[in-house]
């Protein structure tokens, strides 16, 4: 969405606003979150808590990568990345497909219009006001401040799924949210005009 409406020199900005917004705090507090929340224990302890966000595979992955960032990987290990991870958002998306129902009872539709109304709509906006008041401009608040309006993350849809965080609720705020978005991201993108 950022390529189409901002165009390919815009890319950075929204991998920067998803490698140190997004996905840091998915590797961090969202680590915390499951590992508090998830199935499993019926009271967690701090210790629990800490080795679950330790063993979080997202979160080890982003201390590996924080590691050995400044060190050239063999292109074997590249390439091998790059398949990884082309793989990643198909096996995710089918993953919280099978769990996505249109059938829907009143409580989890209220739920889902206020997670969505907050993700879709109230963040975003929040974030315009904001950088409209402290007088912030350019392509990379632009950026920003659509990015604020993404529907929420899969990956976080699929790990929330999988700790059995309300599933149905989860599926719908993914499965949902993508389709909503195709109205409120070109709404948005006209208000950053």
């Amino acid at each position: 969405m950022v390529k189409a409406f901002f165009g390919e020199n815009a890319i950075p900005y929204a991998l920067l606003y998803d490698q140190l917004g997004s996905f840091l705090a998915l590797a961090t507090y969202g680590s915390l979150i499951l590992a508090i929340y998830g199935t499993g224990e019926s009271k967690p302890t701090i210790k629990g808590v800490v080795k679950k966000v330790v063993s979080f595979p997202p979160f080890v992955a982003l201390v590996f990568a924080l590691i050995f960032k400044a060190f050239p990987y063999p292109p074997i290990v590249v390439n091998l990345l790059k398949i990884l991870a082309a793989t990643l958002i198909p096996l995710v998306m089918i993953a919280v497909g099978f769990q996505l129902t249109l059938r829907l009872d009143r409580k989890v539709i209220s739920q889902l219009s206020i997670g969505l109304s907050i993700k879709l709509i109230a963040a975003p906006l929040t974030a315009l006001f904001f950088c409209k008041l402290a007088g912030l401009e350019g392509k990379a608040v632009e950026v920003s401040i659509f990015e604020a309006g993404m529907p929420p993350m899969v990956s976080a849809g699929a790990l929330a799924i999988l700790a059995n965080l309300s599933p149905v609720l989860t599926a719908a705020l993914v499965g949902i949210g993508i389709i909503l978005s195709f109205v409120t991201l070109p709404m948005l993108h006209q208000l950053l005009l």
